[in-house]
């Protein structure tokens, strides 16, 4: 936690004006965030499934 609480000192100090809270909708806002990342994980999960069927494809071919 010690780095990204750096990080978040170095961006403030860098950005010091810059409000990021919309105070909308707090829990609307991470449920959509939430969602965004499961989707991305799935994304990220599938690409690494079609690059190892790549790669097994790829060496099969090599062992005939």
């Amino acid at each position: 936690m010690g780095i990204w609480r750096t990080k978040i000192e170095q961006v403030d100090q860098v950005f010091p004006n810059v409000d990021d809270t919309n105070g909308l909708d707090p829990e609307a806002e991470f449920k959509s965030w939430k969602l965004r990342e499961l989707k991305r994980l799935r994304r990220d999960g599938e690409v690494l499934i079609k690059l190892y069927v790549l790669k097994r494809k790829k060496r099969l071919k090599q062992e005939d």
